[in-house]
């Protein structure tokens, strides 16, 4: 189950479209890169990767996937002393059966979601007293449902199935992961990275571009290896920090709003 932001449904709408399953065709690039930056890495970020992918497996192209296949199957022939292994044995055996599979499997295109002013509201506290009983009926009808807080829209809770890669919980730390890769990295897929967060980066949540801009920083500022597009990167690490500081002032902004209404 999925709870979205009211006023992020619409965004939330347009990149579960029914014209995808890749949604962006820089989505590889994130996913690769995100992917050869936590090899190895002795901290939460393999168990992420991998169970996001996991996650979107039936939302991913077939040439994410298999180039996925292709770095895991690589690194393990290395045979590394990775305490993370089984992660990467878990994910190359998930990914294999499923494209070994997909012959036989009849793949439905991805829904178009409903719009907002169709959806059903319920308040709160009808939630609270009957969560089980709703969680079944989003569950079984397949449908989404607003939640209300004092009379106005405040949530839409929705199927898990409904979820896009680029609205995940933990999107923002595989997007970190991917531009941390592609700092050091000089290929087509540092710069399908680029490309990505160029278009995307609206998308991100206060965390997600906080983190971007310190790597951006540190890695200009501080290299231990040369940057490619380095102008790039100054200019995207620029516009992250606008649109962060745009966030925070109408995150302040609607606080104070609140604050006085409550008075």
């Amino acid at each position: 189950m999925k709870a979205i932001p009211f006023e992020s449904y619409e965004v939330f709408r347009s990149l579960c479209s029914s014209q995808a399953p890749a949604f962006d065709v820089d989505l590889c690039s994130i996913v690769v890169n995100a992917t050869r930056y936590s090899l190895g890495r002795r901290t939460y970020m393999p168990s992420v990767v991998s169970d996001f992918i996991k996650r979107h497996i039936s939302q991913l192209d077939d040439e994410t996937l298999n180039r996925v296949i292709s770095i895991v199957r690589e690194y393990l022939n290395g045979e590394p002393q990775d305490p993370e292994i089984s992660v990467w044995y878990s994910l190359l055996h998930t990914l294999s059966r499923w494209i070994l599979e997909k012959s036989s499997r009849s793949d439905s295109a991805m829904m178009t979601l409903p719009k907002i002013e169709t959806l059903e509201r319920i308040d709160q506290k009808y939630l609270a007293e009957h969560l089980d009983e709703t969680l079944d009926r989003v569950r079984k009808e397949n449908i989404a449902l607003v939640i209300t807080k004092d009379g106005k829209d405040d949530l839409v809770l929705c199927p898990q199935s409904w979820v896009s890669p680029m609205v995940d919980d933990e999107f923002g730390c595989v997007v970190n992961s991917a531009i941390r890769h592609a700092l050091r990295s000089d290929d087509s897929d540092s710069s399908g990275v680029l490309h990505f967060v160029l278009k995307n980066y609206k998308l991100f949540d206060e965390r997600t571009l906080a983190v971007a801009i310190s790597d951006i920083e540190r890695d200009l500022d501080y290299p231990l290896f040369p940057v490619s597009s380095s102008e790039s990167w100054l200019e995207i690490k620029e516009l992250l920090s606008v649109w962060l500081k745009d966030l925070q002032a109408a995150k302040y902004r609607k606080g104070v709003q609140n604050d006085g209404e409550q008075r």
